[in-house]
């Protein structure tokens, strides 16, 4: 057997080149993929755990979409809008404060009043 047969073994002594290895394959994937990191925060799941390795990126963008149309609908006009719990999609009802209730009164003709019935106008 010659020389050139046998394989070199390399002994890494020195454990820092496959430490800033990992270090830098970590940054790079939350910076690639900062709606996966969303994901696993929200989920309490670790990075490259088995629960993260089977997850599918279209069900983490899906679930980011829908997070991002309730925080859409939330801010429309969120100071005059109440969102019924789980119906945040549907028409919105609008809060009236008292103070604008007592505007609404002192407008109001009571000439059009009578012991009966209330007129809208």
């Amino acid at each position: 057997m010659s020389s050139s047969d046998i394989k070199k073994v390399v002994f890494v002594t020195n454990k820092q080149p496959l430490k800033d290895d990992i270090e830098s394959f970590i940054y790079k994937w939350n910076a690639n993929y900062p709606i996966d990191r969303w994901w696993r925060e929200k989920h309490k799941i670790a990075f490259n755990s088995p629960e993260h390795r089977v997850v599918s990126f279209l069900d983490v963008y899906i679930e980011w979409q829908e997070e991002q149309l309730y925080i859409k609908a939330r801010n429309i006009n969120l100071k005059n809008t109440e969102y019924v719990l789980g119906d945040w999609l549907q028409e919105r009802q609008v809060i009236v404060s008292t103070e604008d209730e007592i505007k609404e009164f002192e407008k109001m003709d009571l000439s059009q009043l009578d012991d009966k019935e209330v007129k809208h106008g």
